[in-house]
């Protein structure tokens, strides 16, 4: 996944602290019909994997700076 896509996503969900649900919500919404259906799958859910572990790891960089770690 791009960090643009990513960007887009993250915005439309709510920001750094939406939910992993809210941010599945969103990443379907930009979805192509042709993108839903069962034989691309795997292939979303490699996309959607991608996407929650930048998200993953955006949370952990915001809680770093609040605290003062960065």
């Amino acid at each position: 996944m791009m960090f643009a896509q990513y960007c887009r996503i993250e915005s439309r969900a709510g920001g750094v602290s939406a939910t992993s649900r809210e941010m599945i919500r969103e990443a379907h919404k930009m979805l192509k019909k042709s993108g839903r259906g069962r034989a691309q799958r795997s292939a979303r859910h490699v996309w959607l994997r991608d996407m929650l572990s930048m998200h993953h790891d955006a949370r952990l960089e915001y809680v770093a700076v609040m605290r003062g770690g960065l």
